[in-house]
């Protein structure tokens, strides 16, 4: 018989609502205690609010500029030196619900953790040396 050739039609994801410097006190919020700035509606970090805004928001060139300018304020850390709280510690309520995730434990001080298994596979060979 000959092969079937299934199409997947893929839904747009609805952009999220728009961040103006008139509310973006209510739709972020400063972690001063990890220096990381979170968006609300998305419950992650933010890197660079710059492109957060245009990317996921869709906030124009000009009022992007005040906003980031605004949020100069903070002294957001970059990604790798953000301490991390205690792997099994209690969640960080303005990213959301915790996530499954796989926890190292080939050494009792390692903690890595990840939601990811190929990634975890990953670290256990790079750093740990198993197969």
């Amino acid at each position: 018989p000959p092969a079937t050739i299934t199409t997947t039609q893929h839904r747009k994801r609805p952009r999220a609502s728009k961040i103006t410097i008139n509310n973006v006190q209510e739709r972020f919020c400063y972690l001063q205690r990890y220096q990381v700035l979170i968006c609300k509606e998305h419950a992650t970090g933010i890197q660079n609010v710059d492109v957060h805004l245009r990317d996921q928001h869709g906030v124009a060139s000009e009022e992007r500029k005040s906003i980031v300018e605004h949020c100069r304020q903070w002294q957001i850390a970059a990604p790798q030196d953000v301490e991390l709280p205690a792997p099994l510690g209690p969640p960080i309520e303005q990213l959301g619900e915790p996530l499954d995730v796989y926890q190292c434990r080939i050494t009792s001080d390692c903690g890595f953790c990840t939601a990811n298994k190929i990634r975890m596979q990953k670290h256990c060979n790079n750093v740990h040396q198993t197969a």
